[in-house]
């Protein structure tokens, strides 16, 4: 905890100066101004804005009219960073910043003139005096007019920097886009990514940007984040390995679909193929062995036809062979006479 406090101290100074378009919209003075002498609005929405002007020949004569969305809920924060402008033996007539209001069509309000040197920030040595000198506080009308009047000098650089910030009249603790301003007596609210951004924003004593106040705070309130960092990274740890688990299961199931889909389309085409030939499927030969002996049979079949036309068989004769063709010329005996056969073999069996 000691040693995470300052690191981020450092990060939250050193980044917000990368990330300044982000949170400020920025305008030059001598580009958006130079001697135009007619009114120039611009509606700030809730979104701070940085107005500078960096010149040694430069005549600005400026006026501009600021709005807000809604006075009954915001207001305006002027404070000055730098400045440079001359100062005569008459007060600020030649160089001077001054703020006021309308009502209707005339100017109903306007502040003293301001010019001299203010020297860059410094939150550690920040006076009651140089307080006065460089803020103004804007919370009855929505509208708000600034007036910038600078004579160009070539010896002299003339120098300006102001923030200009809306702020929210009362917000609760648990607004998750507004924080209270530091003071017991300050009810004014600025955008959370305002604090600590190395600009001050907060009118007032103490400011936005002292040290104690630079802490990091959840959107509910004032609880410090160190603590909650083990736990936030639990559940980013817990987060992934549910996710992998979920698309692990995810696969599985979608390759058993797969796997089942398969076995199904190939038991269709066998119940096709069934249909289809009947005798070819329930024979146990391969398709190897049932050409091999359909081959074999043709091979038979030509080879007996060939015989067949080569040897055509005789014709029969016309009367039986006679004795010796059957028995033989070299047998001499005459045949058997049927006298000769045993009686026993001719007798009539009496039926009476």
């Amino acid at each position: 905890m000691d040693i995470a406090a300052p690191v981020l101290m450092l990060l939250l100074h050193t980044l917000p100066a990368a990330s300044l378009s982000n949170q400020y919209k920025e305008y030059d003075l001598v580009e958006f101004c130079g001697q135009n002498r007619d009114k120039q609005s611009l509606f700030l929405r809730e979104v701070a804005h940085q107005f500078t002007l960096n010149s040694t020949n430069s005549n600005i004569n400026c006026h501009l009219e600021l709005h807000l969305s809604n006075s009954d809920m915001f207001g305006f924060a002027i404070f000055i960073e730098s400045m440079k402008l001359d100062v005569t033996s008459q007060g600020c007539n030649k160089d001077f910043v001054q703020f006021g209001r309308d009502f209707l069509m005339f100017t109903s309000y306007k502040s003293d003139k301001r010019c001299g040197t203010i020297k860059p920030l410094d939150i550690g040595n920040l006076s009651l005096e140089d307080r006065k000198r460089r803020e103004y506080i804007e919370a009855t009308d929505k509208e708000m007019d600034v007036w910038i009047s600078v004579r160009s000098s070539r010896q002299d650089r003339k120098e300006l920097k102001m923030i200009v910030t809306p702020f929210k009249k009362n917000c609760d603790s648990r607004d998750n886009y507004y924080r209270k301003c530091p003071g017991t007596e300050n009810k004014k609210c600025i955008k959370r990514e305002l604090f600590c951004d190395g600009i001050v924003n907060c009118d007032g004593e103490p400011k936005d940007e002292q040290e104690e106040f630079c802490k990091v705070n959840s959107s509910l309130g004032s609880i410090d984040i160190f603590p909650s960092i083990p736990i936030i990274i639990l559940i980013v740890v817990f987060g992934i390995v549910f996710l992998m688990m979920i698309i692990f299961v995810a696969r599985r199931i979608s390759q058993a679909l797969r796997r089942k889909s398969v076995e199904r389309e190939r038991g269709g085409e066998a119940e096709r193929r069934a249909l289809r030939d009947p005798i070819s499927a329930n024979s146990p030969a391969s398709p190897s062995d049932s050409s091999r002996g359909l081959q074999a049979l043709r091979s038979q079949l030509s080879s007996s036809s060939n015989t067949e036309l080569s040897h055509p068989s005789a014709p029969l004769p016309l009367n039986p062979p006679s004795y010796s063709e059957v028995v033989g010329v070299e047998y001499k005996d005459d045949p058997p006479k049927y006298s000769e056969f045993p009686q026993e073999s001719h007798q009539v069996i009496d039926k009476t």
